[in-house]
């Protein structure tokens, strides 16, 4: 976070970034070259020149997010494919340094922004993205799990509640909180519905239910 800080700091630099650099063009380019390399060039044999300019764009993301959330944040948030990274990277890429690239970003803006007035906390909005696309199958989640077993600690009481409106979601709008009740009910039955990979024989553990449990 280096350079947050010194994005952050007072002087003729940041006066030059603010004033020369169209940080809302620069963040749109970004998140383009990603979704472009997740969805035809980040699978498993993905070249390391491919990987290596995922790492360095979300590298950029994140500081300037972070720098300037008021301004940047809700851009993020409506960039129309940011679902499909998250959800194609963290579940079904098997080139583990996308995946825990993008685990690291998001735990990191997801734990350092404050509040925006009028918007979603990053918390709240990644989770609720994250628990409308459950994994039933793949070999390659653990840092889907990862991020969310950490939101939902993050969100702990402030974003929790214990009662459920009925519905089964697993956020009501209404209240603006996550039930846990909806969560727990979901997660049993996805693990009673889903095919079960391991057997009391296998070698290698079903990693799906593994981070259900």
């Amino acid at each position: 976070m280096k350079l947050v800080d010194q994005m952050k700091a007072e002087g003729r630099a940041a006066n030059v970034l603010e004033h020369v650099v169209d940080f809302q063009d620069l963040i749109s380019k970004l998140l383009h070259i990603v979704y472009s390399i997740v969805v035809h060039w980040g699978g498993e044999n993905a070249s390391q020149d491919f990987t290596e300019l995922f790492q360095h764009c979300m590298d950029l993301i994140l500081p300037c997010v972070v720098w300037k959330p008021e301004l940047l944040l809700r851009q993020l948030y409506e960039f129309p494919h940011l679902e499909l990274i998250i959800v194609k990277s963290l579940m079904f890429n098997q080139n583990d340094q996308i995946r825990k690239t993008v685990e690291r970003t998001f735990q990191v803006i997801c734990k350092s922004l404050p509040v925006v007035e009028n918007m979603e906390s990053p918390k709240q909005h990644i989770l609720k993205l994250l628990l409308r696309n459950f994994p039933d199958m793949g070999d390659c989640c653990e840092e889907y799990f990862n991020l969310t077993s950490l939101l939902i600690r993050e969100c702990g009481k402030d974003l929790f509640q214990v009662e459920t409106d009925g519905s089964g979601d697993t956020f009501d709008s209404v209240t603006g909180k996550f039930s846990g009740a909806a969560l727990l009910h979901k997660v049993v039955r996805t693990m009673c519905e889903r095919p079960v990979k391991e057997t009391n024989t296998s070698i290698v553990a079903d990693k799906v239910l593994c981070g259900y449990l």
